[in-house]
């Protein structure tokens, strides 16, 4: 982006946090090095369709809870199938209203994208003559769907080579797509030090902590992976986080016994947490998990979710840097196995340390200030 240009537009949706909080920290970065620049970040499904975000969300954490080989088979027929592109194009025609009206307003000189529908309806109006600046497409998971290939995307910013080699396999000039990890807050690139931490939240030095996150919506069974851990009578400490699940706060507050436990609801001082965290028991999401991976966090993922989850699970695992749980029961066994072998919890730190991206926010500022 030339000098005189300094109006960037991040389009994400609150559909997930994660790409609310990629978008966030692109713009973090991009507002540090040029802070003239104006910005203007568009919660684009949600402002064009509320309702419809309300329904979706709704009918997706349901389907999750009762039925998730139907989850499967919908991202599935997403991925593959060709009659699914005549929906991803009625759902970009869709959104392209509310969101051609706001980049009108906002005359932008480049779009940014961290969703796979905003992307759509911003290219949709470039298709159709209605928008002509570059578009940069943030993938934020360790594996690209098919409804996040576009032709008028100018460029791609992906997790690792093997989203690369996804995209490309798909049909993407390879020119067009560029490896600089997922960017997540400055707040998780920086030293911290641990021992203040520790003393804020009462706990023992000494002893493991064990980092519980990812069940705020209730899709990680919070309570009975605290039950059996309790159970099993682990030498362990345990920071539960339940983001805005009330409900499940309360019942895991009930549980007493020989572990520690502290029980959080919504937070923003995950990066902490997850800095004197030894394990961390989760759902993987691209963006926590790319936090945790800056972090130098082994992770025990529990029950992906089939599609996306299942994408970054596989990439996790392949790397060293996670397992897998299918059940509750089968925590105890793994997290006893990883509390008694330091040298292999240390091989993963290593591990995720060598995989972690801490300047990609600031990388993709650069693309887009130069675009």
């Amino acid at each position: 982006m030339h000098t005189d240009m300094n109006k960037v537009a991040l389009l994400t949706t609150s559909f997930g946090a994660g790409h609310l909080q990629a978008a966030q920290a692109v713009e973090h970065a991009i507002l540090k090095k040029r802070p003239g620049t104006q910005t203007k970040l568009v919660d684009s499904f949600t402002t064009t369709a509320p309702w419809l975000t309300l329904f979706t969300l709704n009918t997706y954490l349901k389907v999750l809870e009762l039925m998730p080989l139907l989850y499967k088979l919908l991202y599935d027929w997403g991925n593959n199938s060709r009659s699914a592109l005549y929906f991803r194009q009625f759902i970009s025609w869709r959104l392209s209203w509310s969101t051609g009206k706001q980049l009108a307003a906002f005359n932008p000189d480049v779009v940014i994208c961290t969703h796979a529908s905003p992307t759509g309806a911003v290219c949709y109006l470039k298709k159709k003559g209605v928008l002509n600046v570059p578009v940069i497409a943030v993938v934020t998971d360790y594996v690209a769907h098919r409804l996040w290939v576009y032709d008028e995307v100018d460029l791609y910013t992906v997790a690792h080579e093997e989203v690369r080699e996804n995209l490309i396999s798909r049909g993407v000039d390879p020119h067009k797509i560029m490896v600089t990890g997922i960017p997540v807050a400055e707040k998780f690139c920086k030293p911290i030090i641990k021992t203040a931490i520790l003393q804020q939240l009462a706990l023992n030095e000494d002893i493991p902590v064990i980092l519980i996150m990812g069940g705020g919506t209730g899709a990680l069974p919070m309570e009975e992976i605290v039950s059996i851990l309790k159970e099993h009578s682990l030498k362990a400490q345990l920071l539960v986080v339940t983001g805005h699940n009330t409900v499940m706060r309360k019942q895991i507050e009930k549980h007493t016994g020989d572990l520690s436990i502290r029980v959080l609801g919504f937070v923003a001082n995950i990066h902490e947490l997850m800095a004197v965290a030894d394990l961390m028991i989760t759902k993987p999401g691209g963006l926590s998990v790319a936090e945790a991976i800056t972090m130098g966090l082994p992770m025990v993922i529990f029950r992906p979710i089939p599609g996306q989850e299942e994408g970054n699970a596989k990439f996790l695992i392949e790397q060293h840097v996670a397992y897998r749980a299918e059940h509750v029961g089968d925590l105890p066994k793994i997290i006893s196995a990883l509390l008694n072998d330091q040298d292999r919890t240390e091989q993963m730190r290593k591990r995720a340390r060598s995989l972690s991206a801490p300047k990609a926010a600031e990388t993709i500022a650069d693309l887009a200030l130069e675009a």
